[in-house]
């Protein structure tokens, strides 16, 4: 078991109600046994950034999780894309990942809002737990290559720094009038 503490032991789990009751040694239970010995259990897990969901693989279709017309993006939501029949493929229930903050794609500096998926969650409605928890943002060198390949800003860190202070002081000055 991978605690939250970073150790990972030997031990036992007491689930009541699809949550965790109990984490110790030698626990006992009127319950069903599952043995997991050998493997990796993760409880509670949350994957931070993922974008399982958005990705096409559910019906075959080209990845939906990137609008890149514009560098910037924050007015885009990643819910809108998201299709709840691919996070069911993944089993992630299985891996002991309860949650993930579904994330827009890799190539906009400032990507769009993201969103809290409950993988447990038997609908698509009821997937989306939080909408606007983060706002995705990318500073890296997939961005300068994606927008030189359409010689258009930013295709360096200048131009990153520059379209997101730019982005950031508009905001700011939106907000005080």
């Amino acid at each position: 078991v991978h605690l939250e503490t970073g150790e990972v032991r030997q031990t036992d789990l007491l689930i009541k109600d699809k949550r965790i009751a109990a984490i110790g040694d030698h626990l006992q239970a009127d319950a069903m046994v599952f043995d997991a010995a050998g493997r990796d259990v993760f409880p509670g897990l949350m994957v931070p950034l993922c974008n399982i969901g958005v990705r096409g693989v559910a019906i075959l279709r080209d990845k939906d999780d990137t609008e890149d017309a514009d560098p910037i993006n924050p007015q885009m939501h990643v819910r809108y894309s998201f299709d709840f029949r691919e996070v069911k493929m993944q089993h992630m229930t299985r891996l002991g990942i309860t949650s993930y903050g579904l994330s827009p794609g890799l190539t906009p500096l400032v990507a769009g809002q993201m969103a809290l998926v409950n993988t447990d969650a038997k609908n698509a409605t009821d997937a989306i737990v939080a909408d606007d928890v983060a706002m995705k943002g990318n500073f890296n060198r997939s961005v300068m290559d994606y927008y030189a390949g359409k010689r258009k800003m930013p295709t360096t860190h200048m131009g990153m720094y520059y379209l997101l202070d730019k982005a950031l002081t508009e905001a700011r000055e939106y907000m005080e009038q």
